[in-house]
């Protein structure tokens, strides 16, 4: 795809499931992959609460039916203010419930044992990852401090920081851009 699209060099930003596709991409184009901003990405187990509870859905064989009973309760969520999530609701609403339950699948597997978090560790490239103080798990702030990993925490935003906290994301992003 890089190829196709003539793209030589990049800095991979990534959201949610995004930060662990950036976490793939960075490690398939290691000679172009220049750095990584993850927003909110998966390194813990803990990261991928909504995934987890979709794969326990389906083991039980309740898949469709936690789908129509999440729907509300991330409308509740939307209707009590918060942006990101009346944004990922549309989207969730009007997607293929199987094709989120198969990245579902995934992630949760990549995720487990901090797998994913591990990896991203192991780049040897800049890398910033933003999160919401709202909504990052203890376990994937105490693994960025173990590591030694740069983050940048927004106390007052959720798990969507880049529609939370627009400006102050968008600084640090661009304050972690000038490097390149």
């Amino acid at each position: 795809m890089l190829d196709a699209l003539k793209i030589d060099r990049f800095v991979v930003l990534g959201h949610s499931l995004g930060g662990a596709v950036g976490v793939h991409l960075a490690e398939s184009a290691p000679e172009r992959c220049l750095g990584i901003l993850s927003l909110e990405g998966n390194l813990t187990p803990d990261d991928c609460a909504l995934s987890v509870e979709a794969v326990a859905a389906e083991i039980t064989g309740s898949y469709l039916a936690w789908r129509d009973d999440v729907i509300p309760r991330l409308r509740h969520a939307a209707d009590a203010g918060e942006p990101g999530i009346a944004r990922f609701l549309m989207s969730f609403h009007h997607s293929d419930p199987l094709s989120y339950l198969e990245g579902a699948h995934a992630l949760v597997e990549e995720s487990s044992d901090s797998e994913l978090g591990h990896r991203y560790a192991a780049l040897t490239l800049p890398k910033l990852f933003i999160h919401g103080g709202k909504s990052s798990p203890t376990t994937t702030r105490k693994f960025l401090r173990e590591k030694g990993l740069e983050e940048f925490l927004h106390p007052d935003s959720g798990h969507w920081p880049h529609w939370d906290a627009r400006d102050s994301v968008a600084q640090a992003c661009g304050e972690f851009l000038k490097q390149f």
